[in-house]
C-alpha cells in the first residue's frame, strides 16, 4: 500500500515538473501530454491524466470533432469539413470511464487501428474529457440555484477539456508562410501586430511563436512569445492580432518586427516560417 502511494506521488511529481506546454489542466484534471500523433509506425500512445483538486471526482470520456476558424477558436461539428478527416473511427481507447480521488493518476491508453483504403494525409479528432457531477442526497445543500418561473433549479458545472488526437498516413507534406504584418498603436504604451500565417500540404502544423525587435544600437529584444500554435487541416490560414506592450524606452517608428513560426519540439528544431515588417517606413 505504501509502495503503491509513493509510485502515484512519483508520477504526480514527473507531470508538474513538465515543460508547461507538455500540460494542459482544466477542472482539476491534468494531462499529458496534450496532444496525441500516431506517425510512422506507432500505433499505440498512452495519455496520464492526474486529479489535482481536493476530492474525488468521475470523468466520461468521449470523442468529439472540431473545426478551427481562421482565427483559431473551435467549432463543434458532426459532419468533417471538405478536405478534413475524422480519426475517431480509427482509435480505440481505455477507459471510457474513470474515478480518481485527489493527487491519483490513471493511464489512459490508445491503439491506432490502420487499414489499407486509408488516403495519404492526416485524420483528427479530439477526446474529450468530462467531469461527472457527484450524486448528491435528497434534501443535500445545492452550490448555486436559480428561480424560473417559480421553480427552483440547481446549477452543477459541468468541466471539460479536449486535446487533439491526430493520425498521419502515407506521404505527407507541409509548407507555411507567413505575411500580411500590419503593426499600429492602440494608445501609448500598446502595439498591435496583425499577420497571417498560411498552410499548404495534406498535414497540420504545430508550434511555437516569437515576436523579435531589432533596432538602432544593435537593440534585440523579444516583445512576445506564443506557444502552442495550431493550423489544423483542411485550414489554410490563420489570422493573428495580438496586443503587445512596448517598452518606455523603445523607439517603435524606427527598427524592424519579425515574426517567427517554429517547432516546439526541441528534439528536431525546425524552422516553419518568417517574416518581416520595416518600421517607420
Amino acid at each position: 500500500m505504501i509502495l503503491k502511494k509513493m509510485k502515484k506521488r512519483k508520477i504526480l511529481l514527473a507531470l508538474t515538473t513538465c515543460l508547461a506546454f507538455n500540460l494542459q489542466a482544466q477542472g482539476d484534471l491534468l494531462l499529458s501530454p496534450i496532444r496525441v500523433v500516431f506517425e510512422g509506425n506507432k500505433q499505440n500512445q498512452e495519455l496520464v491524466m492526474v486529479n489535482t483538486g481536493s476530492d474525488t471526482a468521475t470523468y466520461i470520456v468521449s470523442f468529439i470533432q472540431n473545426r478551427m476558424t481562421d482565427s483559431g477558436n473551435y467549432e463543434r461539428i458532426e459532419s468533417p469539413d471538405s478536405g478534413q478527416y475524422f480519426a475517431s473511427d480509427y482509435i480505440r481507447f481505455f477507459p471510457r470511464k474513470f474515478t480518481l480521488a485527489p493527487g491519483e493518476p490513471q493511464t489512459l491508453r490508445m491503439q491506432f487501428r490502420r487499414r489499407t483504403d486509408m488516403i495519404d494525409g492526416e485524420y483528427r479528432s479530439h477526446l474529450h474529457f468530462r467531469n461527472q457531477p457527484a450524486q448528491k442526497e435528497l434534501g443535500a445543500e445545492k452550490s448555486e440555484t436559480t428561480e424560473l418561473d417559480g421553480i427552483s433549479i440547481s446549477l452543477i458545472p459541468i468541466y471539460g477539456v479536449s486535446i487533439p488526437v491526430i493520425l498521419r498516413t502515407g506521404e505527407t507534406n507541409v509548407k507555411i508562410t507567413s505575411g500580411n504584418l500590419e503593426w499600429e498603436m492602440k494608445d501609448d504604451t500598446t502595439g498591435i501586430l496583425r499577420f497571417t500565417l498560411f498552410r499548404e500540404g495534406n498535414i497540420s502544423v504545430y508550434g511555437n511563436i516569437n515576436i523579435l525587435y531589432d533596432g538602432p544600437g544593435n537593440r534585440s529584444e523579444i516583445l512576445k512569445v506564443i506557444n502552442g500554435t495550431s493550423i489544423f487541416t483542411p485550414n489554410k490560414q490563420r489570422k493573428f492580432e495580438i496586443e503587445i506592450p512596448v517598452p518606455e524606452d523603445l523607439d517603435i517608428n524606427t527598427g524592424k518586427i519579425t515574426v517567427r513560426y517554429y517547432s516546439s519540439n526541441d528534439a528536431k528544431p525546425e524552422t516553419f516560417s518568417t517574416a518581416e515588417l520595416r518600421l517607420g517606413n
